[in-house]
């Protein structure tokens, strides 16, 4: 045996007592692996070397990863809203940063989308766990309070691999105050258009009789030079019936105000139903009558005028007192452009034809006279 090996021998032999406790000072002094220790002390060198580099590499990518996965958690907690880090595949929670434990409660472990509130979502597991899926969603929060959030889902790659991580932002107070304004829309919509009913109520009052309902004097003095206009305009006639009640001071008299209120309201409710929604009736003052006839030359206003008398002449009515009240009216007719050719021409020719037919004994219809 040479020299050089029965020394080692001998060098082994002489420290056979304190092997057993080699190992804990080596590992202790040079933090030598056990395995690498014994490679050592078996004589092979370049097999401790290679272990001792795979476990310096494979610590390396332990600390990586630890490091990775700290600094995650990190970012996840420094964030100023509720964070939740899932797995991609399952959506398992794996972490749940202070603000989403906070909004959500102990939610470590449980699937993403048994935060939905909707039975219906929340079979569908894909619907919270898909990166790029934002939007509105209803959630199941702490002591199973609902709530609407806005949901942001983006993929995350760490040390453990591909993660989602979920951005969860309460939007309760913001659908509060919305629900309020709309409310407040509303109610505002409902107060414009009871103030719009109002006004056209007043408009349509400013332009109507209040005892007969149709229009005034006041909507004659604009309507008529409008009408005129148009007639001259479109080559068009017009014709304009003055319409009086006979004897109503006796009417008044004999049977009482409002006895001949009643005939006057008679008056008007057949002037309204008589003619068409194109003419124009109203009431000129005290128990006189106008009405406008679009597209009515004289005879054709005369035919009319006739048939109203004879139908108001029909009318069978009460007076206050229970007794049968009878009346007649006379008209006088006028036609543009025959009798004038403004609107004050034509009321005058159509009062002086109302005139003759009072002169000729009332209860008739009288053309106007052609102009000298």
């Amino acid at each position: 045996m040479p020299p050089s090996r029965r020394l080692w021998r001998t060098l082994l032999l002489c420290c056979l007592p304190v092997l057993p406790a080699l190992p804990g000072v080596f590992v202790a002094t040079w933090r030598l692996p056990y395995p690498v220790l014994l490679l050592l002390l078996a004589g092979s060198v370049a097999a401790a070397c290679a272990f001792a580099r795979a476990l310096h590499k494979a610590g390396v990518r332990q600390e990586s990863r630890q490091a990775g996965q700290d600094w995650t958690r990190a970012v996840v907690d420094a964030a100023p809203l509720p964070l939740l880090v899932s797995q991609l595949d399952d959506g398992t929670i794996r972490y749940a940063n202070a603000r989403a434990r906070q909004l959500l409660g102990d939610v470590d472990g449980q699937p993403l989308h048994a935060l939905l509130a909707d039975g219906a979502a929340r079979a569908r597991v894909g619907s919270l766990t898909s990166p790029g899926k934002d939007g509105e969603r209803e959630l199941v929060g702490a002591k199973g309070r609902c709530f609407p959030a806005l949901v942001s889902t983006s993929l995350l790659r760490d040390a453990h691999g591909p993660r989602v991580l979920t951005g969860l932002f309460d939007i309760g107070d913001r659908k509060r105050l919305e629900e309020r304004v709309l409310a407040g829309q509303a109610a505002l919509r409902r107060e414009l258009a009871e103030v719009e009913r109002l006004r056209a109520q007043l408009a349509e009052q400013a332009v109507r009789d209040g005892l007969t309902g149709v229009f005034n004097r006041r909507y004659l003095d604009g309507f008529l030079p409008g009408a005129l206009a148009l007639a001259r305009r479109e080559g068009g006639v017009l014709s304009v019936l003055l319409i009086d009640a006979d004897h109503f001071k006796k009417i008044n008299d004999g049977y009482g105000h409002a006895s001949g209120d009643r005939v006057l309201k008679a008056i008007g409710a057949e002037l309204s139903a008589m003619f068409r929604d194109s003419d124009m009736v109203c009431r000129y003052g005290g128990e006189e009558f106008v009405v406008v006839l679009h597209d009515a030359d004289a005879p054709s206003a005369e035919l009319r005028a006739g048939r109203l008398r004879r139908q108001l002449a029909a009318l069978a009515l009460a007076a206050e007192d229970g007794r049968p009240l009878r009346f007649t009216v006379s008209v006088g007719v006028a036609a543009f452009p025959l009798h004038g050719t403004n609107a004050q021409a034509l009321l005058n020719a159509a009062d002086a034809a109302l005139y003759r037919a009072k002169a000729d004994g009332r209860d008739r219809v009288c053309v106007a006279a052609l102009p000298a």
